[in-house]
């Protein structure tokens, strides 16, 4: 994971990561009216603008993806201000590069909770894989958020990360 205090967020792809691969940036940051500009051919698939709850726990968040060419990709998402951001990006291999994505969902929590609830979602397509990103803030101290645990069996966990700044 990569983070910022304020202004723009440079990723990092991941190792080994060849042509075709799909790449999906996840974001979560506070910050109001501060918004993420995706660098040049990324597509958004889900954001979220909850405010600057930081006391509560609700984050913002922009979730975006990329199809792997012959050279990488700008890993630079730009944006004038905020507070804290921290994004990651995953690859993953063997999707339909066509249509990657069939289908995406978002939610954000209406107040402060230690839960994260998925929103429904039905895909149109025969054994695709479900992708989850959950994000929450903090007023600084860390001791409020903890690691993720997967709700029920069947989830795979790609990654998590906590930070002490918020």
């Amino acid at each position: 994971a990569v983070e910022a205090n304020g202004g723009n967020l440079t990723l990092n792809e991941p190792n080994g990561v060849r042509v075709d691969d799909l790449l999906v940036a996840t974001i979560g940051y506070r910050g109001v009216g501060i918004n993420f500009t995706l660098p040049a051919s990324w597509t958004q698939i889900q954001a979220q603008t909850s405010g600057d709850d930081i006391a509560g726990g609700i984050a913002n968040g922009v979730m975006a993806y990329i199809k792997r060419g012959a050279s990488a990709p700008s890993f630079a998402f730009t944006r004038t201000g905020g507070g804290i951001a921290r994004g990651v990006v995953v690859a993953y291999r063997g999707v339909d590069t066509t249509t990657p994505i069939d289908v995406s969902a978002s939610a954000t929590a209406g107040a402060a909770s230690t839960t994260v609830t998925a929103p429904t979602i039905t895909t149109t397509v025969t054994n695709a894989m479900i992708l989850f990103a959950g994000c929450g803030s903090d007023d600084g101290l860390s001791s409020a958020q903890t690691a993720a645990t997967s709700p029920t069996t069947g989830w795979n966990e790609r990654h998590d990360s906590l930070t002490s700044t918020g």
